[in-house]
């Protein structure tokens, strides 16, 4: 098989991101002969052992397609949504399976893992694997990343332009089981303006904590203490 073939069929089964073992088979060679065919062409990359993408796939697509299964989230999702305008160096990918960090291309690629009953939220474009809009905004405070104001001035933006559901947000907030994420998300869509009156009652009744806001205070309705 000659390399625009294989190019060729890969793109046709989706398979972006492909392991060495997907290579031989759609071949119908030996492992060994699959990795001296694709270390010798530079229409692949590697990514790390037994793990390869086509040359110049979008780095949405290969974070989100090394792990199985995962999806991207935090930063690097605002980013895929246009919610920051920041250019991104490191791709957060959420597991349900540990895997250590990618550098791949100059990037970083994260992975951080959750349990399986919060490993939820999460869609398919493109190729990409991406937390939903809501779900985003949930992984964002749950995991503490990016800084809470940086994730308030990103919800204020889907707001505005219509790019989340607000009551979805709040049955996924109840459906993650977490009382003290109930208080901060919140206390988040207050601070956006949202009464988010799903979510009353059902978070901690002690006091929780935000750092990152850039200014101090208490929030008796919710039940926060931020700084």
């Amino acid at each position: 098989m000659k390399t625009t073939e294989l190019v060729e069929t890969l793109k046709s089964h989706g398979f972006y991101v492909f392991s060495i073992y997907d290579a031989a088979k759609l071949m119908q060679k030996s492992i060994a002969y699959a990795s001296l065919f694709l270390s010798k062409s530079k229409e692949f990359v590697r990514i790390e052992k037994g793990k390869y993408a086509l040359k110049g796939t979008d780095p949405f697509i290969v974070a989100s397609n090394i792990l199985y299964p995962s999806y991207l989230s935090l930063a690097s999702a605002m980013r895929f949504y246009d919610l920051i305008d920041q250019n991104i160096v490191k791709y957060s990918v959420v597991s349900v399976k540990r895997h250590a960090n990618v550098s791949f291309n100059g990037l970083s690629i994260e992975f951080r893992r959750m349990k399986k009953e919060r490993f939820f939220g999460y869609t398919k474009i493109d190729n990409a694997y991406v937390a939903e809009v809501e779900k985003l905004f949930i992984d964002c405070v749950y995991f503490g990343m990016p800084d809470f104001s940086t994730t308030l001035e990103a919800l204020e933006y889907a707001i505005d332009n219509k790019k989340i559901d607000l009551k979805k947000i709040q049955e996924y907030t109840i459906a993650f089981d977490d009382k003290s994420l109930v208080n901060k998300l919140g206390f988040l869509l207050g601070l956006a303006g949202i009464e988010a009156g799903e979510l009353l009652g059902k978070g901690r009744k002690a006091y929780v904590r935000i750092s990152g806001l850039g200014k101090s205070g208490v929030d008796k309705k919710w039940r926060v203490k931020y700084d």
